[in-house]
């Protein structure tokens, strides 16, 4: 279900970008087979994954595929203004709030088919994308009861999951990736505590764009990408590596293609508001890192890299999922207009 969105969500980019009608009706069609198959006609919410014939394969739900329906969905409304879309967008809002949010205003990860939770480790992950599909559901819908989940969402992450960090270890805050069940961030990297740097990034470019849920969210944006900045960029070469840990074990600094993506999504978004020259300098140098090791020159699209650079075998001779690569585009098209 996550590829479905997220490719219903570029084709509906793809033509408020261009204007070309196939692009929406690619969309459009995506989107109904999302609402035809993968939605579950009996306790709402979506399937897990279907078989080459449609039918339901893995009736399991998970938080983080669900948020890129609602955001597929949200898009596709704002783009294409057919009033099935909002509908089921707030449908689908409407059953996350049921079926997803636990006792400490999280998200519980999975599901079974009728919303019983499965026990097991939180993860910022779906509430991450959460927050970015429901603030994408009240910007274009106008809904207030979208509006109100975004601030929770927000508030959670603000007030609950930032971690401020001393001034000698780089200031700035940090938004850990993985809990126990009561939100307590798991302490090691023994222990599978890490803090992923690409999210960071991403946390900072998304918690700028809640400005209009509260003024809070921009301020925490900075913090967040300053321990991004401290923690995960190469000063030398551009970009940004892959994890850090809590309990002070090396951070992991190989650079994954989504990564840099985010990386770059952040730098742009800061820069443009507030004009620091620092951070046009690493949104330069980071874009010719990109272009020079990730854009595939003669297929288009970006090259599938799990390790920079790909002359060391890190690049796979595949095309990933265009949604990071879309998202940031928007975002530097929308500041350049």
């Amino acid at each position: 279900m996550t590829g479905q969105a997220r490719l219903v969500y570029a084709f509906a980019a793809g033509h408020e970008l261009t204007q070309e009608r196939r692009y929406l009706d690619l969309a459009r069609r995506g989107a109904d087979l999302l609402l035809e198959r993968f939605h579950d006609p009996l306790h709402g919410g979506f399937f897990h994954t279907l078989a080459p014939d449609g039918s339901p394969r893995a009736m399991h739900k998970r938080a983080y595929g669900h948020a890129f329906a609602l955001l597929a969905l949200a898009e596709l409304y704002r783009v294409g203004r057919d009033a099935r879309h909002r509908d089921a967008a707030l449908r689908a809002w409407a059953e996350i709030e049921t079926g997803f949010f636990d006792a400490m205003g999280g998200l519980v990860n999975e599901c079974g088919r009728d919303f019983k939770p499965f026990p097991g480790a939180r993860t910022q992950n779906p509430v991450m994308h959460m927050f970015e599909a429901v603030l994408a559901l009240a910007e274009g819908s106008g809904d207030k009861a979208a509006q109100a989940g975004a601030r929770r969402l927000g508030d959670f992450v603000a007030y609950r999951l930032l971690q401020g960090q001393a001034e000698s270890d780089g200031g700035g805050a940090r938004i850990p990736e993985w809990y126990d069940e009561a939100w307590k961030p798991l302490p090691s990297k023994d222990a599978g505590g890490y803090i992923d740097l690409g999210h960071q990034f991403e946390w900072s470019h998304l918690l700028t764009t809640g400005a209009a849920v509260s003024p809070v969210y921009p301020q925490v944006a900075e913090r967040v990408l300053a321990y991004a900045l401290a923690a995960g960029y190469d000063e030398i070469d551009g970009g940004c590596g892959t994890r850090a840990f809590p309990d002070g074990a090396r951070a992991d600094a190989s650079k994954g293609w989504w990564q840099q993506a985010e990386c770059l999504h952040a730098l742009l978004v800061a820069a443009q508001a507030s004009g620091r020259n620092d951070l046009w300098r690493r949104y330069e140098q980071t874009l010719g890192l990109v272009r020079e090791q990730l854009v595939d020159a003669g297929q288009g699209g970006w090259q599938a890299a799990y390790a920079l650079p790909c002359r060391s075998g890190g690049c796979k001779d595949e095309q990933p999922d265009p949604y990071h690569m879309v998202r940031l585009h928007q975002a530097a098209l929308k500041l350049a207009t």
